[in-house]
């Protein structure tokens, strides 16, 4: 490495410069801080070209705002989508925003003079503290704006929506007020420079929250003024939608009266005059009135001049408002060379800039042919020490590759004791578990062993108990086949009629058996049976069967009903039963047979 030479210092070039906006700006304005469009010598923002009305727009304008200061001076956002964006304090002045929905925006503290906010959407905006000296808000919607502090000085109100906003503070002094909507929860009565008429009708307390009356739309209207005062408004209208240059709307000048005031005076002269006549010419009638048709004719003639001189006043008022026109166009056409010029003038200045720039870059490229020789000496050295630098790299990878065997064969010991160590430790822990899990498995052992004792006693009992129930059911058996119940059942079964089935109702059948069946639905599903039986005395109890019928009578189920014979005690014997059965049934057949009371082997 080699030391800088101290008597020539490296300098690096400079990056090539990135040409700007061609904008001319109408007032006193730097150069437009936005880069341009592809293939565009300006950028988005000053090219009326480019549709703002997508969704996407928005996000770029705030984008556009943050990079740029709020610098958007002169922009064209016609139709721009934005609601809810952040504008605050950002520089709009003499901005194109006609047909814009900049709905809940904050746009506190914005500079908005001059700007074209003609048929916009500001509702409930924040427009505190802005600045809308010289703005266009014909048709804009402004309800529920918060309007303190604003400035309205030469800003147009035609057809303007004031409904619900807050104007406290505002300053209307020198606004061009020519309609506005508003309703009685507009807060207007803190604003200054309102007309009488409009501060009259807005003053007053303020309404209740649940007032519907107070949101309706009420309209004020500046007065018609008198014929011979409408002239100089409409010049002043004419000013104000004159035609746009081309850095914006032009500015309205003071009108300039002093030749066509002597015309003016003149017709009315001439009115005067024949007004006067006309008066005399009736005085003389009422003094002579003997001569009645001598004065109708001086009346008439009176009249007739009157007349001439009224057409006479007219014409010149015509060729006033004519030549009032033409001076407007005059103006107009002032005001658009003056715009050129300054454009003209704009355009040398940056013609003179981008010359000092080639001057500037024609030094640098000296400066640059003598750096470059001292720069190929420095290249040669840097070149020898590049070679030597490799050589040592060279040797440090053999050296490296060295190490890096070394390491990795120090990193398989390791891997291999590591392993070792991890299985030594898991068999460790896996002999903790197996003794843990031995206790375990003993008291297990001997849980099961005291289990199997006490199921063994109770396998004993159980067996005990089979045997003792098999001996009834035999003789039970032995019972129903001595009594041959089979056939008795299928012969009675035939002869049964069926009987209907109701929820609730009982069934009851009267013969040696007074027999009451009652079948309900159980609570489970199926059907709940109870069953009474009064037999005859020293009767025995009889055995009963019950088969239910679906409403096709398809057989759905069978039950019996058997009891004890009993010698003494009441004759009545009753019993419950609950049946598993898919449906209600719709009928039923009772079977009743006599009770088998023999004893077994007795036939």
């Amino acid at each position: 490495m080699t030391d800088a030479d101290p008597d020539h210092e490296e300098t690096r070039p400079a990056a090539p410069a990135v040409a700007g906006c061609n904008h001319l700006f109408g007032g006193l304005h730097g150069p437009c801080p936005h880069l341009p469009a592809p293939e565009s010598s300006t950028c988005v923002w000053h090219n009326p070209l480019v549709d703002k009305g997508d969704a996407y727009v928005a996000r770029l304008v705030a984008q556009a705002a943050r990079v740029a200061r709020g610098d958007l001076a002169e922009a064209h956002l016609v139709g721009v989508q934005a609601p809810g964006i952040n504008l605050a304090h950002a520089n709009l002045s003499r901005a194109d925003l006609r047909d814009a929905v900049l709905d809940g925006a904050r746009l506190s503290g914005a500079n908005l003079a001059g700007s074209r906010l003609r048929r916009a959407s500001l509702k409930r905006a924040d427009l505190s503290g802005a600045d809308l000296r010289g703005a266009d808000l014909a048709g804009s919607n402004l309800g529920g704006a918060d309007l303190a502090d604003v400035r309205f000085e030469g800003a147009v109100l035609d057809g303007t929506v004031l409904k619900g906003a807050s104007a406290t503070g505002a300053d209307f002094t020198g606004a061009d007020l020519r309609s506005l909507r508003w309703s009685r929860r507009s807060r207007l009565s803190g604003a200054t420079g309102l007309p009488e008429d409009l501060a009259a009708a807005v003053a007053g307390p303020e309404p209740a929250e649940d007032d519907p009356s107070a949101d309706e739309s009420r309209v004020w209207e500046r007065a018609a003024a008198h014929p011979s005062a409408l002239r100089p408004a409409a010049v002043a209208a004419s000013d104000l939608v004159a035609p746009p240059g081309p850095n914006g709307p032009p500015v309205p000048s003071r009108t300039r009266r002093g030749p066509w005031l002597a015309v003016a005076a003149v017709a009315a002269v001439l009115a005067i005059a024949g007004t006067a006549v006309g008066a005399w010419g009736l005085r003389a009638a009422a003094a002579v009135p003997q001569d009645t048709v001598r004065l109708a004719a001086e009346l008439a003639a009176s009249t007739r001049q009157a007349e001439a001189n009224l057409a006479e006043v007219r014409r010149l008022q015509a060729a006033l408002a004519a030549a009032e026109e033409a001076q407007t166009a005059g103006r107009t056409a002032v005001a658009r060379a003056s715009d050129e010029a300054s454009m003209r003038r704009a355009e040398a200045e940056d013609a003179r800039r981008r010359l000092s720039t080639a001057e500037a870059d024609v030094a640098r490229l000296r400066d640059a042919d003598d750096r470059a020789a001292l720069m190929a000496l420095r290249l040669a050295d840097a070149q020898r020490l590049g070679r030597e630098q490799a050589e040592q790299l060279r040797r440090q990878e053999r050296v490296g590759g060295i190490l890096a065997d070394g390491v990795r064969h120090l990193r398989s010991e390791n891997t291999r004791l590591d392993a070792v160590v991890g299985e030594r430790v898991a068999q460790e822990r896996r002999a903790d578990q197996l003794t843990a899990e031995l206790a375990t498995v003993r008291q297990e052992v001997e849980a099961l062993r005291t289990e199997r004792a006490a199921l063994a006693a109770r396998e004993r009992r159980l067996s005990e108990d089979l045997t003792a129930s098999n001996t009834v059911i035999q003789g039970y058996l032995a019972r129903v086949a001595d009594a041959n119940l089979g056939s008795v059942l299928g012969d009675e079964a035939a002869q049964q009629p069926l009987l209907p089935v109701k929820a609730g109702t009982p069934i009851a059948l009267i013969g040696d058996y007074m027999v009451s069946l009652r079948l309900d639905p159980a609570d489970g599903g199926g059907v709940a049976a109870r069953l009474v039986v009064q037999r005859p005395a020293a009767a025995a109890n009889p055995n009963i069967s019950v088969v239910l019928y679906d409403a096709s009578r398809r057989p759905l189920r069978r039950f019996g009903f058997g009891f004890p014979h009993v010698d003494r005690g009441a004759p009545f014997t009753s019993a419950n039963a609950q049946i598993a059965c898919d449906e209600f049934p719709a009928f039923a057949r009772v079977i009743v047979s006599p009770a088998a009371t023999l004893p077994l082997g007795a036939r």
